[in-house]
């Protein structure tokens, strides 16, 4: 070890005597004779001939950057060389120059599709160079975004991004960044378009107008959003004219087909053969007998069930009959009937056609688009969007942006969703109803009351009380309307070069309208009228409380938001340093007011309605009773109200070490003053280190390599509290004193406050020298404090609660995010590969629990909060199971640490928190893709695989108290125990009557229906192929590229062996689709 570094010594001063007598003793008369001359010049996108900001020019030792317009000088002593331009996102470029002929010269860079993103970022307060940046983001550029086909612009992120995943289950959040940050309050991420949130529908956003998706994941890049940052923030960027670009001309054309769903793979199913054989069972024990002596309300029963009864007074020949009858039902299945008559092909058209281009004093750009498609359910969309962008140079200081965006979208209804087709108050629809005949006509099942009782009561006086559902949807419409106005304009005035001072207005109007009209011809009108009836005693005259017509259910959402901004934007460079920020100050309103409201006796072709109704005092019912008809009239708004102060900066020296910082204060109306005056501002500070311009860095190895650090907070709100004490009043005056009356909804808690998360971050982005490999991988933390849960209030208040949202409840988080991009092969064939890989993981810290039963904590599905101190937010907790008895087939549990059948208890105060089963988180832990492209000449196959992994499901079963009560199937019924040593192969209980609905809730919560949902899943298979320019030449189309797609392509492999999709656990897989699509440049 000493020879090694008395050698390095002798090395390093050889050199550095080398360097001395070179210097001194080289002749100062040729140095002197070395004249330096300027080269200058402009550095330009290749892609889209923009001016690129921050690249670095070199010749030699020297070393410069572009300015904001790409433009650059550069002096030497090398009259001919070359001139080395690089940028992050772009490959690098050698280009040799003569001062002797020219020493202006045009720099062209090509994007780096192996690189690590774009030129510029955009946080919606300014763009960041990539270099500088300190904080963890993901950029999906217009490519990335094209490569899915769909009218919502987010939908198109998924397995584009490791940090953005989504959830299909409904109960939880649909799309989340890092996973989820809060307990109670919103989960989802702040969106961001054109530098300001935007309260409209996501789906109100044509994806053929943007040009790229910013996901900020850590403090450092998104708690310049501050309060509402928490969850993670997705900034959307639209697409713009170019400087000094002639018109172009764009056409988008996709077609989307999807096919019917399979609605044979359903797990909710019994045979019509067992089901009667079940029916027949129920029947002989007498379970029927209350329902079918019922004369109250006439509840339902099936046909086999009034068959049966039919049966016990008829005659040996009719018995025989009647049998058949019967055998005839047990050959119907409703799933054929609902596959041809309801299910159909679904589409979606996309239209797009744009223009855009610009001098060096104006850029615009142009855009309309047009969607319409069907779904399965023959349920139609229709969306219209207009899309206009300017920018003008006024001078050579001054310059104006103004953008305006206008959406109408209609939604009209189709044919009935096949679970809305429901009979009674049942959950569920007999396996043997037929909903046609076999010439196609439509058949009534019954729907409220039983089929004996509607054919004769009234003695034909009423309207006709059946239900037909292949004819009802025609006579019950629903549409819904909606219009988005958006405009905002940007103004800002170049103080000096590096410094600019501007302001930026927004206003968004959306207003929607719903409209539901129920024709005399629908069942929901014929039965309101026919309840609401009395018939005369003498004459049998019908009286109507409900006027004949038409019932039109109305409904309006009038949004309106506006957002003013002032800010100062600071981008200097300057020998080796690098400053750039912002400083500003915003307010912010959100208004909203809604109402509905209900006619009666409408006439839709005169648009007028015939009669009123009181909708206070009590009428008689028909079958007895007395009850109101009520208007369902609302009327609602709230008003949200902020201010916000905040900075945001960051400097860089010798272009490698990087410090960011920002700070941000908000205030709210929905807080109390002691809240606004005291709340601490949201702040973020960040490091980054290039170790790629460091002389001691491996350049051989890696050609870009950064280290990077950030540690910085967010916040989180629920809009729906208040600091004070608010009410709403109902519709109805009190019973007792005939005044309005008013109920108490949120409770004074003048301590309210933002929700505060706070992240810590580290990661490194990468590209191997050659260009084969790039990514990034980060590591985080996250803690959440102050979060929204439930706290004791004094019971003394009166106000009948025991506890009441408060800043309470703590969580923690933690997780990685990967994306590594390979170049397997470089040839005339290219092989691309990505791999996205999220890990996440939540706890919760503290939580306080009102009650420590354990029923409390166990969901049916595994999908609604559980939140338990030491678990994640979603988890399962189950019932400890033992299996089924050998004898009777009863599921087995637990009681303490004894085998027990006591359902009542288990499922009850027998069974505490503490007792339960935790099997799992309900959400992924580990997901992300896999993504291969080929690439050979003009044609590009694109396939991506998604992933996930670690997480659990409960899946359905049989629950025999539904069953018998609702007609709720499902498939397991078939394999239940049925005697000694089935419990060898199944572990579904056996049938007992009468039913236990503790026995069914005890195995529906056990730890034997519990799977893991870890799955693979082919998201999409995409080619595309461009036509070459030459075969273009003697048309007037630049580019021209044809693309097919086919998604929805299943899974690949699933942990759970029972044939379930764990994103659909409780519904069928969405079906196929196939996607075409033609892109033109003119």
């Amino acid at each position: 070890m000493n020879e090694l570094i008395f050698n390095h010594c002798i090395r390093v001063g050889f050199s550095a005597t080398l360097f001395i007598l070179t210097y001194f003793c080289c002749p100062f008369k040729t140095l002197a004779q070395q004249r330096e001359r300027l080269l200058s010049g402009t550095v330009i996108s290749s892609n889209d001939r923009n001016p690129i900001s921050g690249a670095i020019l070199t010749i030699g030792k020297k070393s410069t950057n572009s300015d904001n317009d790409g433009k650059f000088s550069i002096s030497t002593t090398i009259e001919i060389g070359d001139l080395k331009a690089s940028f992050v996102g772009f490959k690098t470029k050698l280009i040799p120059f003569d001062l002797n002929k020219s020493t202006v010269i045009p720099i062209f860079l090509e994007v780096d599709s192996l690189d690590l993103g774009s030129v510029e970022i955009s946080t919606g307060y300014e763009q960041k160079r990539r270099e500088r940046v300190t904080g963890s983001l993901d950029l999906v550029d217009n490519k990335q975004l094209n490569a899915q086909f769909g009218p919502n612009v987010l939908n198109r992120l998924e397995g584009m991004t490791p940090a953005v995943s989504f959830d299909r289950d409904g109960q939880r959040p649909g799309l989340t960044v890092r996973g989820i940050s809060s307990i109670n309050a919103s989960k989802s991420p702040l969106i961001i378009l054109d530098n300001f949130p935007y309260a409209g529908e996501i789906s109100n956003i044509n994806p053929n107008d943007i040009e790229s998706i910013t996901v900020l994941k850590d403090a450092a890049a998104s708690s310049i959003w501050g309060a509402r940052a928490g969850n993670g923030v997705i900034v959307i960027t639209s697409k713009a004219g170019r400087k000094n670009q002639e018109m172009s001309i764009a056409l988008n054309s996709n077609l989307s087909i999807t096919s019917k769903p399979d609605i044979y793979k359903t797990q909710n199913f019994i045979s019509s053969s067992d089901y009667i054989d079940l029916e027949k069972f129920l029947y002989s024990k007498g379970y029927y007998q209350s329902l079918l002596e019922n004369i109250s309300n006439y509840s339902v029963v099936s046909p086999v069930v009034e068959l049966l009864r039919k049966r016990s007074a008829a005659t040996a020949e009719e018995q025989v009959h009647i049998d058949r009858q019967i055998e005839d039902l047990k050959r119907n299945d409703v799933r054929g009937d609902i596959d041809r008559y309801l299910y159909s092909t679904g589409y979606n058209q996309q239209y797009a056609l744009s223009i855009n281009g610009g001098s060096e004093k104006n850029t615009y750009f142009y855009s309309a688009g047009y969607d319409r498609g069907k779904n399965q359910l023959s349920a139609t969309n229709d969306r219209l969007s207009i899309k206009a962008q300017n920018a003008f140079n006024l001078s050579d200081r001054l310059s104006l942006r103004t953008n305006l965006l206008y959406t109408a979208t209609t939604n009209r209804s189709g044919k009935p969703d096949p679970a809305s087709i429901r009979s009674g108050v049942s959950q569920g629809l007999y396996p043997y109803a037929m909903l046609a005949d076999r010439e196609g006509n439509s058949l009534a099942i019954p729907k409220i009351y039983r089929e004996s009782y509607v054919a004769t009561a009234g003695g034909g006086k009423l309207l006709d009380w059946k239900y037909y559902p292949l004819e009802d949807y025609k006579n019950s419409n629903s549409s819904r309307k909606s219009q988005d106005f958006l405009t905002n304009v940007n103004l800002e005035y170049r103080i000096l070069p590096w410094l600019k001072a501007g302001a930026r207005y927004q206003f968004e109007k959306q207003i929607t309208e719903g409209k539901t009209l129920n024709t005399e011809g629908s069942f929901f009108t014929r039965n309101m009228i026919n309840q609401f009836t009395q018939l005369n005693q003498v004459t049998g005259a019908p009286k109507y409380f409900i006027p004949r017509g038409s019932i039109l259910d109305l409904n309006k959402i009038d949004l309106s938001s506006q957002n003013l901004r002032t800010q100062i934007d600071v981008d200097k460079s300057w020998s080796d340093h690098s400053i750039s920020g912002v400083i500003g100050a915003e307010v912010g309103q959100s208004r909203t007011n809604g109402n509905s409201y209900r006619t009666f006796g409408y006439n839709d072709e005169l648009g007028v309605a015939t009669g009123l109704v009181d909708p206070v005092n009590s009428y008689p019912l028909f079958y007895g009773g007395t009850a109101t008809i009520g208007n369902n009239n609302t009327f609602y708004g709230t008003d949200n109200r902020s201010i916000a102060y905040y900075a945001s900066g960051a400097y860089t020296y010798l272009g490698r070490y990087s410090f960011s910082g920002s700070i941000r204060k908000d205030q709210s109306n929905i807080f109390a003053v002691k809240t606004n005056q005291k709340g601490r501002p949201f702040w973020s500070a960040g490091a980054a280190w290039d170790l790629t311009r460091e002389a001691f860095f491996p350049l051989s190895t890696f050609s870009y390599f950064k280290v990077r650090a950030t540690y910085g907070t967010s916040g989180n709100v629920d809009n729906s509290l208040s600091a004070l004490t608010t009410m709403s009043y109902t519709g109805s005056p009190n019973s007792l004193t005939g005044f309005t009356q008013a109920v108490i909804n949120k409770f004074a808690n003048p301590d309210l406050r933002w929700e505060k998360t706070g992240m810590f971050n580290i990661g490194i982005d990468f590209a191997t020298s050659g260009g084969r490999i790039s990514g990034s991988l980060d590591y985080y933390q996250k803690r959440g404090t102050d979060l929204l849960g439930d706290a004791l209030i004094d019971i003394t208040t009166g106000l009948k609660v025991t506890t009441v949202r408060k800043n309470v409840a703590a969580m923690s988080g933690k997780g990685i995010d990967l994306t590594l991009n390979t170049l397997n092969i470089d040839s005339k064939i290219k092989w691309r590969s990505t791999l996205l890989l999220a890990y996440n993981q939540n706890r919760v810290r503290n939580y306080y629990l009102s009650t420590y039963q354990g029923s409390n904590y166990i969901t049916p599905q595994g999908n609604l909060i559980t939140p338990v101190a030491g678990y994640p937010v979603y988890s399962i907790f189950s019932y400890r199971a033992a299996g089924l008895d050998p004898q009777t087939g009863n599921p087995l549990g637990y009681l303490g640490d004894k085998i027990s059948t006591d359902y009542t208890a288990i499922t009850g105060s027998g069974t505490q928190v503490a007792d339960l089963v935790y099997n799992g988180p309900s959400t992924p832990v580990v997901s992300g893709a896999i993504r291969n492209t080929l690439n050979y000449k003009n044609f590009e196959l694109s396939v991506n695989i998604t992933y996930k992994l670690g997480y659990y499901f409960r899946k359905n079963s049989v629950a025999y108290s539904s069953l018998f009560a609702g007609w709720v199937q499902h498939a397991d019924y078939m394999s239940r125990w049925q005697k000694e040593g089935d419990e060898r192969f199944t572990t579904i209980p056996s049938l007992v009557y009468p039913a236990d609905p503790n026995r069914d809730a005890f195995y529906a919560g056990s730890e034997t229906l519990v799977r893991r949902a870890d799955h693979l899943r082919l998201q999409y298979v995409s080619i595309a192929y461009s036509v070459p320019g030459i075969k273009l030449k003697k048309l007037p189309v630049r580019d021209l590229s044809i693309t097919a797609n086919a998604s929805n392509l299943g899974m690949l492999w699933a942990a759970n062996k029972d044939g379930i999709d764990p994103d659909y656990p409780y519904d069928i897989s969405p079906p196929k689709m196939l996607s075409f699509g033609l892109r033109a440049k003119f």
